[in-house]
């Protein structure tokens, strides 16, 4: 399934800024998050990380995985250019 996934967002964000298919991103991201399967949700954001990481809304819900997953020291990485 994740290579499937992979293969999908490389031919979406081919087509368009990635910006626009944050919601599409979160929307799968929180299929997995309902069922509080986190490592899913890791590996949904990795996958996406070469088209969205500079986008702030992306940073943000990566580090919320993290925090989820008790890794706060992770989870801060991602927030600390927020916050600044």
């Amino acid at each position: 399934v994740l290579t499937h996934t992979h293969h999908f967002f490389s031919l979406l964000f081919s087509f368009s800024p990635p910006c626009r298919y944050i919601p599409v991103l979160m929307a799968m991201a929180k299929i997995y998050w309902d069922m509080e399967h986190y490592s899913m949700v890791e590996k949904i954001f990795r996958q996406t990380a070469e088209f969205c990481s500079e986008h702030d809304a992306w940073k943000l819900n990566v580090a919320h995985v993290f925090f989820m997953q008790v890794r706060a020291l992770r989870s801060l990485s991602y927030l600390h250019h927020l916050v600044h």
